[in-house]
């Protein structure tokens, strides 16, 4: 069981706990505007992998030195995040089937990026599993993942904390706790 923090690992450890099956995080970074909300403009993932909205990049006016900035400032960003969560050596996950979880897709930039990261490692099969989904992203993610596990597709999805009652969010020692207990 795979979870991306910090929502995804939430998920990943309640079905991990569940099922009995061991409990790994990869760090995948939500490549995200400086100090602004606003629009996701993609996502990055261990061994270089950028799955990043271009054509947004270009409207907003990236050149190539500040797409270069943005990439290192969520690169660094990543790497703190896999030495805090204690992601596995690639070897770890190498040739073993594997359960992707996040806690939900809405554009399919994240779940991908970790995907194509995954991939890398050559395992047996990966699973995608999330409580919900646009549809339009989850047709993109069929064809990447050897299976996928959506428990409620939705035509759209503006926000993913729209779809939850509830949406708890674990602070960043709870979630370093679950991985340590797993």
């Amino acid at each position: 069981m795979v979870g991306i923090p910090p929502g995804g690992l939430e998920v990943a450890a309640a079905l991990a706990s569940v099922l009995q099956l061991p409990l790994s995080c990869w760090s995948v970074q939500r490549v995200r505007l400086p100090g602004r909300p606003g629009p996701t403009l993609g996502a990055i993932a261990p061994g270089h992998v950028h799955n990043l909205d271009e054509e947004l990049l270009q409207r907003l006016g990236f050149d190539a030195e500040a797409r270069h900035q943005l990439l290192h400032d969520h690169e660094h960003r990543m790497q703190l995040d896999q030495d805090r969560f204690g992601d596995p050596e690639p070897r770890e996950l190498s040739h073993r089937r594997l359960i992707l979880v996040d806690e939900g897709v809405r554009t399919g930039r994240v779940m991908e990026a970790a995907l194509q990261s995954l991939r890398s490692l050559y395992p047996t099969t990966i699973t995608v599993a999330v409580p919900v989904g646009a549809r339009s992203a989850l047709d993109q993610l069929e064809a990447q993942a050897d299976r996928l596990l959506v428990l409620h597709p939705v035509e759209q999805l503006p926000q993913i904390a729209d779809w939850f009652a509830d949406l708890p969010s674990l602070h960043e020692g709870d979630l370093i706790a679950l991985l340590r207990a797993a």
